[in-house]
């Protein structure tokens, strides 16, 4: 066999090889996205969520405790084509209207489920919702661990204690490594000057670590067994060929191009509640220029709720 023989020989069979490891790869995927994908209300979801464009994506990312009613953590990740990614917590205590009065936008989940919360960020952000993803915190802490823990700066002591929760933080300040236990403990504390505020700061400044840290091409070979590990604890309509169009994306993001953007307003205390208030028109601006935001509330289409 001469050598050009011999070197498309090579080429070919070295070609199958990787297109048949591709194949076992993303089939080791597939049982975990569809456990992630069929849940209750994904048809409904459907209907009511936008469809993304060339540009890149929004994916509204929920943390809730064990009941999965309280929504402890309400982020918005806007993911861009060039490599950007832009984080933007919403306090869990923010004024939005909820059927026929104002409430904080953390009783939306419970009182109309996740079609009300995303109405909500909707009417807050102005900024569409094309995936969604709900992780409670047995998921969140799996995946951090079986990823190897996260290296993060915790800035203060943290100790609290809910039994009702079932919660106990006991944190100390300082550079270390978070294993998944620590880790909620970090991002369900409460318990600063500022409040809600802080927490969220706090909380997008986790998620920009865990980016940075995690989110490599080493790490993508351990992307079947994190799947099959939080399937049993995530739903989410972010599918399989989903992962596969923006994968590029995903994996060029810098830690430069990871900007955490807080919601512009304040704590402001109206009918003997406090509420975080947001100011309208820096919001709609900065979810305008950010998370492909219209600059103004977006149409609602969900109104199944008349509480």
């Amino acid at each position: 066999m001469n050598k050009k023989v011999f070197l498309r020989v090579f080429l070919i069979t070295l070609l199958v090889l990787v297109l048949i490891g591709c194949l076992l790869y993303f089939g080791m995927m597939r049982p975990a996205f569809a456990k992630m994908n069929d849940h209750e209300d994904a048809q409904a979801l459907s209907a009511i969520l936008d469809q993304p464009g060339g540009e890149g994506f929004n994916m509204l990312l929920l943390g809730t405790d064990g009941s999965n009613k309280r929504t402890d953590t309400i982020m918005l990740v806007s993911v861009h084509k060039n490599g950007e990614i832009a984080l933007s917590s919403i306090p869990r205590d923010t004024r939005v209207k909820i059927g026929k009065k104002h409430q904080k936008i953390n009783a939306a989940l419970p009182i109309g489920g996740r079609e009300m919360l995303i109405e909500a960020v909707r009417e807050v952000t102005g900024a569409p919702i094309h995936y969604y993803a709900q992780v409670n915190f047995e998921g969140f802490k799996n995946i951090v661990d079986i990823l190897g823990g996260v290296e993060f700066e915790v800035p203060q002591d943290m100790f609290y204690e809910d039994p009702a929760q079932d919660l106990y933080i006991d944190l100390k300040a300082g550079l270390q490594l978070l294993d998944g236990d620590k880790a909620e403990q970090l991002c369900r504390f409460r318990k600063y000057p500022e409040a809600d505020i802080a927490r969220t700061r706090v909380q997008q400044a986790f998620v920009k670590a865990m980016i940075e840290q995690k989110m490599t091409f080493g790490n993508l070979l351990k992307a079947p067994a994190v799947l099959s590990e939080i399937a049993d604890h995530c739903e989410t309509n972010f599918s399989q060929g989903d992962l596969m169009r923006y994968l590029g994306a995903i994996l060029s993001a810098k830690s430069e191009n990871i900007v955490s953007y807080p919601m512009p307003g304040g704590g402001k205390t109206i009918g003997g509640v406090s509420y975080f208030v947001q100011d309208s028109e820096e919001a709609y601006a900065l979810y305008s220029e950010h998370f492909f935001g219209t600059g103004a509330p977006a149409e609602k289409v969900y109104t199944n709720v008349s509480k």
